[in-house]
């Protein structure tokens, strides 16, 4: 399987089988709904059709159904099949195999098979010359995807002792792993300057501090933790399932085709459905490529994805999330966590984007006549988005009736979701710069190990070469979208206004990531796909 796989990888990328900025047009975009006006009507008349779910996903008591694509068809019977067939244990048994090998022989056997950069690799958006040391790890989660696990503590003499920072995946020790791995479950502790202090080991419930014998294990065991939880946790089931498939959904059940916030969507919803639908066959079931590449009992994982529900906080607006606080606003301003310098600018570009759009959307419901039942529409659909928050952590809240009030609810909730299918998804899918050397991260550990198996590193190139597939950049201009087919011209200005500010926030990022320690790109607009499409 290995073997094969990047071919089909690169073929897909030649034959373009992603999708293009081309394909998305309005009549792309009727799914859930039909015309049922007759020909004296001067508007269409749309009707909801029943639709049906291609797939489900269940994690304990949370249901996530997929419906059906607007714009591709289901995966082929043959691509189902065989998804199906790598996860038979009969024909692919689970058989964890330890080898070790050096990173010259893992670039020869990437090379061989056509699973390198280049080939059916994506090109990295960092590069990183080693992540061994103390600095590399300070890179990872001040300047890299893990700052998303960052927090800062209150426990005055944990500040004192260790520093006001820390990273908590100590609860991951409670999951059951297979027999030759080792437990996850680490606190890491960074002070004021960022600089890596301790790491807790919660299954030996030991602190391991820098230049004792376990700290290059530790350090091992940190980075495979937070490869596990950033790829199960919050990219798979949070932003993939209780983000992108919820706004989906509520889309094509809720907002008929010409409602002007589905117009909106339209772009960042593009292939989640098929993506989704892809992942309910090979990543969440028993023996898939994700039960395999980690070192979880299937039970465990289960259980992981479960709690990773419970604890979602992803519909959160970004400014009032984990790191507004003192401490990280202060290095936000030293230009010292560009996560939340540049989160916080594109998060306003993209409220004043969804600003703008909802004020002419207003303008043209008005002219026509349709502002009570746009409005219904609008709140049956943020009612469902609703519905779903409930069972999380963090829920968007019941609407407002005063109009005004709502259209303050509508504009976050947008605003958020633009965020999190655009620049989070782009974080947290961040596999292609971890995943071109064995000494970087994977989702596994060993005891004592200080680097990855040979069969886990090519599990995790073999997932990350799924993110090379192309689909339509967020900076596109959506020609045969935007004001094309009768609708309104202020669609496309509107759009391009949009496209402009982006331009200037990209050219900012790329002066400061000039004077940075390390360059930081996941928030640079001009790197990011449309919507959760890979």
């Amino acid at each position: 399987m290995i073997k094969t796989f990047p071919k089909k990888i690169i073929e897909a990328n030649k034959k373009k089988k992603g999708g293009s900025p081309e394909h998305i047009t309005f009549e792309s975009n009727k799914e859930g709904w039909k015309n049922v006006s007759n020909a004296d009507t001067k508007e269409p008349k749309w009707a909801p059709e029943q639709g049906t779910a291609h797939e489900k996903i269940e994690l304990g008591i949370h249901r996530f159904p997929i419906l059906k694509d607007c714009h591709f068809k289901k995966a082929s019977f043959k691509d189902r099949m065989l998804r199906r067939i790598i996860r038979q244990d009969t024909v692919f048994p689970l058989q964890d195999v330890f080898i070790d090998a050096t990173n010259e022989e893992c670039q020869q056997i990437l090379k061989e098979i056509d699973l390198c950069v280049g080939k059916a690799l994506p090109k990295p958006l960092h590069t990183w010359d080693e992540m061994d040391s103390n600095d590399a790890l300070k890179r990872l989660f001040f300047y890299g995807p893990g700052a998303i696990f960052l927090t800062e503590t209150k426990d005055e003499e944990v500040r004192k002792r260790l520093g006001p920072f820390v990273v908590d995946m100590s609860q991951d020790v409670n999951l059951e792993v297979r027999i030759g791995f080792r437990k996850y479950g680490v606190r890491a502790h960074f002070d004021a300057k960022q600089n890596l202090r301790c790491i807790y080991d919660a299954f030996y419930k030991k602190e391991v501090l820098p230049g004792d014998k376990m700290w290059a294990h530790a350090k091992h065991l940190l980075k495979q933790n937070f490869g596990m939880r950033i790829t199960f946790v919050n990219h798979l089931v949070q932003t993939h399932l209780c983000m992108a498939n919820v706004i989906v959904n509520a889309m094509v059940t809720s907002l008929p085709p010409d409602h002007p916030v589905r117009r909106l969507l339209t772009v960042f919803t593009f292939r989640t459905s098929y993506i989704n639908s892809a992942a309910a066959e090979s990543l969440t079931p028993e023996f898939s490529m994700s039960h395999r590449s980690s070192a979880l009992t299937y039970k465990s994982m289960r259980q992981l994805m479960e709690n990773g529900v419970k604890s979602c906080r992803i519909f959160q607006p970004f400014p009032e999330g984990p790191h507004a606080t003192q401490g990280f606003q202060k290095l936000a301003k030293h230009g010292l966590f560009p996560y939340l310098e540049d989160g916080l600018a594109y998060h306003s570009t993209i409220k004043r984007f969804v600003t703008t759009w909802l004020s002419h959307a207003d303008e043209t419901d008005a002219a026509n006549k349709k502002t009570e039942s746009n409005m219904d529409y609008l709140r049956n659909f943020y009612g469902e988005i609703y519905e779903q928050t409930e069972r999380y952590a963090h829920t968007i809240g019941s609407y407002e009736n005063d109009p005004l009030k709502f259209r303050a609810q509508v504009v976050e909730l947008l605003t958020q979701c633009i965020f999190v299918v655009t620049a989070h998804h782009e974080i947290v899918g961040s596999l292609a710069d971890f995943a071109s050397d064995i000494t970087f991260c994977a989702p596994r550990a060993r005891i004592g190990a200080t680097r990855s198996d040979l069969q886990s590193f090519l599990i995790c190139a073999a997932v990350a070469a799924l993110t090379s597939i192309r689909t339509p950049r967020l900076m596109s201009k959506f020609e045969n979208l935007f004001g094309k087919d009768g609708f309104p011209e202020w669609e496309r200005t509107c759009w391009e206004g949009f496209l402009d500010e982006l331009k200037g926030l990209h050219e900012k990022i790329s002066k400061k990531n000039e004077t940075r320690p390390w360059a930081f790109r996941y928030m640079d607009p001009e790197v990011m796909e449309s919507s959760v499409s890979i």
